[in-house]
């Protein structure tokens, strides 16, 4: 959610979710690249090149009942990003709500099969 403060357009809390994942509490955006490297006769890198482009998203959402969390290797969409997931995790415990932890990632732009 977008709002002005102080002279720049800042964003506040995380999208509603619910029918993907649950009650999103926090949303973790990371981009990774895979390089490939030249070195010299002494072993010192010379040369770098990224030839890969990876994006992983890592939610924390309260779990919804009676709602099905999406399993790792299942693909998911959330807004216009897609992704396969590979680790969800759902925490109960005694004394806080249940949680669940989905992280799904998309590498250069593959095809999500």
């Amino acid at each position: 959610m977008p709002e002005e403060l102080t002279g720049a357009t800042v964003s506040f809390g995380t999208d509603d979710l619910r029918s993907v994942i649950g009650i999103v509490q926090s949303e973790k955006s990371r981009t990774t690249a895979t390089l490939a490297e030249a070195r010299d006769e002494e072993g010192k890198v010379i040369a770098m090149k990224a030839y890969s482009k990876n994006c992983e998203k890592t939610f924390e959402a309260l779990f919804c009942s009676g709602t099905t969390p999406p399993e790792a290797g299942t693909a998911i969409t959330v807004g216009s990003w897609q992704g396969i997931v590979t680790e969800s995790a759902l925490v109960k415990n005694n004394t806080d709500f249940a949680r669940i932890t989905i992280t799904a990632v998309m590498k250069d732009n593959a095809s999500v099969i």
